[in-house]
């Protein structure tokens, strides 16, 4: 499938937002039986990148992001970072799509659309 604008248009990823990723809700816990931090799953955006690649096939933008907790960068193609939850692997999960806009303390806005 390939990015198309209309897309872009019903959420507009800019430098410098928010989102969240779905796997806040599972409240996973680490070695030692503690919730992992809100910021684990917080990320903010670094950049849209144009895919300059003909190996990678049917993509023509990547989200480059960075985690907040670990200052990992990332980078998935747009259609991906703009999906759904899987609600038949997930269905426990509320929140509608994979990353959802948030504010920098992982507050969802506007329910995250």
């Amino acid at each position: 499938m390939k990015y198309s604008k209309p897309i872009a248009i019903v959420r507009d990823i800019k430098p410098g937002d928010f989102y969240i990723h779905f796997k806040y809700e599972m409240n996973i816990k680490d070695d030692n039986n503690k919730p992992y931090p809100i910021t684990k799953y917080l990320y903010k955006i670094i950049s849209v990148a144009n895919n300059a690649s003909d190996n990678v096939k049917n993509v023509d933008k990547f989200v480059i992001y960075k985690n907040i907790l670990t200052g990992i960068v990332y980078a998935r193609d747009m259609i991906e970072f703009l999906s759904d939850v899987d609600k038949n692997k997930y269905p426990e999960i509320k929140q509608i799509f994979r990353f959802a806009k948030c504010d920098e303390l992982g507050n969802l806005i506007n329910d995250g659309v």
